[in-house]
């Protein structure tokens, strides 16, 4: 008769040595993990729970922005309406980014703008989920009408700094003077 008191201990041991094993490629993969659209926010509650929140790799020239339309808001008099089209060109998800409305005269000189965070175009409930790759999100977006002046319209992705402003995107500065919000 076969003894298997003594394979516990190796069965034990090996076990934790499996364990230990998948911990090490968690760790090490933790990154690319944490772009991955399933697995992301299961990452990032893991490793915010260790107190060592990430911060997914963020190409911000891989997203796109198209604007598809401006009018004035005939129920909301002096508020402009503005519809874009934000995409995640990127081989692996990414956050949602910043979207920066810059408003022109016709010189080319801002009279109005405005930075907008994710949760003030997307709402709190999906501001965290990553964009996944080849994903567009349409935006809509109330703005105060500057007035006669603003002839035309920028709108630019941007990333925040530590500070949690704007890191000024691909194109220009954003500067916090039009007052919006999204509906």
């Amino acid at each position: 008769s076969v003894n298997t008191t003594s394979y516990w201990p190796w069965t034990v041991t090996s076990l934790v040595l499996i364990l230990t094993l998948l911990a090490q490629g968690l760790h090490h993969y933790r990154q690319s993990l944490a772009t991955h659209p399933l697995l992301g926010p299961q990452v990032h509650a893991f490793y915010t729970a260790l107190g060592q929140p990430l911060s997914a790799p963020v190409d911000i020239n891989r997203y796109t922005s198209t604007l598809t339309g401006m009018v004035s808001d005939p129920q909301l008099p002096g508020t402009l309406q503005l519809k874009a089209v934000i995409t995640n060109q990127d081989t692996s998800a990414q956050p949602h980014p910043w979207i920066n409305v810059r408003l022109e005269n016709r010189f080319g000189n801002a009279v109005g703008a405005r930075t907008f965070k994710p949760e003030e175009y997307l709402g709190t409930a999906i501001k965290d989920q990553l964009m996944a790759t080849g994903i567009s999100t349409s935006i809509a977006l109330a703005l105060v009408d500057p007035g006669q002046d603003a002839v035309g319209v920028k709108i630019d992705t941007c990333l925040p700094l530590g500070n949690n402003e704007p890191s000024g995107g691909k194109t220009g500065h954003p500067i916090n003077q039009l007052a919006g919000s999204s509906p």
